[in-house]
């Protein structure tokens, strides 16, 4: 069969042989980096510069592992071509590569010398917030590094440890966005010698497979995990080259940021009851973490334990117009899953207060999702998953909801994470909740001391007068607007 490119190729089986540069390779493991590898990531690039994504399954990768390095240059033929994935597209390509056990992979005999090595396409940095919360596909950017961080160790919201490092990235017009490498990633950039290099010299970077994300109560930060590569003064690159000759030849210094790792953010939570809970205030305590153990006695009633959110950004999505809708500025998502939100109220030996828990947590405790609780239960029931968790004593980490303190009488708290599970309890704490009236800006005793107050009211004779008087208004209005 002959030899084809890149733009040849059409859905279905191709026999054809294609020459390509394996440009770019990752392990794609889902969530968490430390799982088994689920398919083999590559971006081929052919000789004309096309670009396609391709994946191996995991079924046949001890076979084509081995022989599929970055940067290779390959002959490929007996492939499947199928149409691109709809969400997190490495390339503008609608169709993709997978290879099957009968894929054969050979290497070309005399390569063009300058067969391609890059493909991606420059979002500027200005633009990115456009793109929060955008699964369609992975975004690429270019600035230059003015400051690094080391790589810390940082707990997710499922409570497992991975490393992030920090990078700045600023642009020609001084617009700064700053990237989060997760993961191995955070590992594999060569923070030190970035910061060395960066002390006398500009150090321009091309970030791709990268994200834009978004926390609640935090500034949108660009999210680098298993897809993300770099290309770091690489001289090749004409982009890079075309940003260094705009930049002053003397270079402002790489500055080192410090990033505390995990243990140092745990020695600094302060552990509280539930009554100096009580206590804290939204705005000077506004994302702080606080430990506090306790047991929980109730479900909070007339709550709904789930919410449908949106599938783009996790925030919750309005059903209008026959389909749903974001309710994120900006967001455009209209598909939904439905996400715990489950309002529990817990005691110790001091005081009650509720506590949310989101997704994450509750998946963690409850052990399945919301979308099968709902194949059996409404919103409205309580499911028995989500009553077992009444008796049952847990340290949790929380954090205050301001949203909520300032609206009640006593705060709200987000479940951040579960530190230890005591399993049921046999006794519950009953404690006594005595609210303080209103205080008045006269005290008792002072009250005290006064004379009783002698209601005074209006003469009945003076408002008889005055009801005649505003009848008698009224009929002479009424007749001069009838003359």
């Amino acid at each position: 069969m002959g030899t084809n490119f890149i733009s040849d190729l059409r859905p279905g089986l191709c026999s054809n042989t294609i020459c390509v540069r394996v440009s770019r390779l990752w392990e794609y493991r889902g969530k968490n980096h430390e799982d088994q590898i689920k398919h083999l990531d590559r971006v081929l690039i052919d000789e004309k510069g096309d670009s396609i994504y391709a994946e191996v399954p995991d079924d046949i990768l001890s076979k084509f592992q081995p022989i599929l390095n970055e940067g290779q240059i390959i002959s490929i033929r007996r492939i499947t071509v199928d149409r691109a994935k709809a969400i997190y597209r490495a390339v503008d390509n609608p169709l993709m590569i997978r290879l099957n056990q009968y894929t054969e992979i050979a290497e070309p005999k005399d390569p063009a010398l300058d067969f391609p090595k890059y493909t991606f396409s420059l979002t500027p940095i200005s633009e990115l917030n456009q793109y929060i919360g955008n699964q369609g596909a992975f975004l690429v950017v270019i600035g230059k590094i003015t400051a690094v961080s080391n790589a810390a160790t940082l707990e997710t919201s499922t409570g497992t440890i991975k490393l992030r490092r920090i990078i700045h990235l600023v642009d020609h017009n001084e617009n700064m966005i700053e990237l989060s490498l997760f993961g191995p990633r955070a590992q594999e950039f060569d923070g030190d010698t970035v910061y060395k290099v960066g002390r006398k010299s500009h150090v321009i970077a091309i970030f791709v497979g990268t994200s834009m994300k978004q926390y609640k109560g935090s500034p949108p930060f660009l999210s680098g995990t298993a897809a993300c590569r770099w290309y770091v003064n690489e001289n090749d690159v004409t982009e890079i080259r075309d940003i260094y000759k705009r930049l002053p030849i003397q270079a402002e210094p790489v500055k080192k940021l410090h990033l505390k790792n995990h243990e140092e953010i745990q020695r600094q939570i302060e552990t509280k009851s539930l009554l100096e809970l009580r206590e804290i205030n939204p705005f000077d305590h506004a994302g702080l973490k606080f430990e506090c153990t306790a047991i929980i006695i109730q479900v909070a009633q007339n709550q709904y334990w789930c919410y449908p959110a949106c599938t783009a950004c996790g925030s919750r999505s309005i059903f209008d117009g026959g389909k749903y809708h974001c309710s994120k500025d900006g967001c455009t998502g209209t598909s939904i899953e439905h996400r715990y939100k489950v309002c529990l109220i817990a005691s110790d030996t001091t005081w009650q207060l509720q506590f949310m828990l989101f997704q994450d947590r509750a998946m963690q405790l409850i052990g399945k999702s919301a979308e099968k609780l709902l194949t059996t239960y409404r919103k409205s029931d309580t499911p028995p998953e989500i009553s077992a968790l009444v008796g049952q004593k847990f340290t949790f980490i929380v954090r205050v909801l301001p949203e909520k303190k300032l609206i009640a009488h006593d705060p709200m708290f987000e479940v951040l994470n579960i530190k230890k599970i005591f399993g049921k309890q046999f006794q519950i704490p009953n404690v006594k909740i005595e609210r303080k009236p209103a205080s008045s800006t006269t005290s008792t005793s002072e009250e005290h001391n006064l004379p009783p107050l002698v209601p005074i009211c209006p003469k009945a004779g003076e408002n008889k007068l005055q009801d005649t008087h505003e009848k008698e208004h009224l009929s002479q209005r009424a007749k001069r607007s009838h003359s």
